[in-house]
């Protein structure tokens, strides 16, 4: 009886890891171009973000220079991400762009 309390045991544990797993390799997932993102060459310098389109590029330039920071501008980035990771990352930037607008009284 013991036997198959700690099989069961063994099998929740196992489980529960795998949940974590997937878990964790999903949030990785979820960057995109100049965000934290596992498909990046490791060589790349988060400070040099690659962009896809000059829009995605403007829209970078923009934010660094609303928060005056490059990293205060890739956390705010991964925040709206996490928020709405199926939408683009032009999008994403629009989105981080309109919402600092709107607490300094923009809009």
């Amino acid at each position: 009886m013991n036997t198959i309390i700690l099989l069961g045991v063994a099998v929740i544990a196992i489980f529960f890891l795998l949940i974590v797993i997937v878990y964790e390799v999903q949030k990785q997932q979820l960057g995109g171009p100049g965000l934290s993102n596992p498909r990046m060459p490791a060589k790349r310098s988060p400070s040099k973000p690659r962009f896809s389109s000059n829009r995605h590029a403007q829209l970078h330039r923009k934010l660094v220079t609303m928060v005056g920071h490059e990293e205060a501008a890739r956390r705010l980035l991964l925040l709206v991400r996490e928020r709405h990771p199926q939408k683009s990352i032009e999008w994403v930037y629009e989105k981080a762009i309109f919402d600092l607008e709107r607490d300094r009284g923009r809009y």
